[in-house]
């Protein structure tokens, strides 16, 4: 998967995307369009999700 640790993709539409296995630590999606996106795989810690939410340890294909 991608790398894409501490990226901003605020506001971003990133609708039907793939990012199976991707690196999204710390990446910002805040207010980012992500339907029907695919995260399966992808580490999530310390991202910040559409909601503002930053998802915590043990985030792995969801912000938990």
């Amino acid at each position: 998967g991608a790398d894409l640790e501490d990226t901003n993709l605020q506001n971003s539409n990133l609708a039907g995307a793939f990012f199976d296995n991707a690196n999204l630590k710390g990446a910002s999606l805040n207010q980012a369009n992500i339907q029907k996106t695919r995260f399966r795989g992808a580490l999530l810690k310390g991202t910040v999700w559409v909601n503002g939410q930053v998802c915590g340890i043990g985030s792995m294909g969801k912000c938990r």
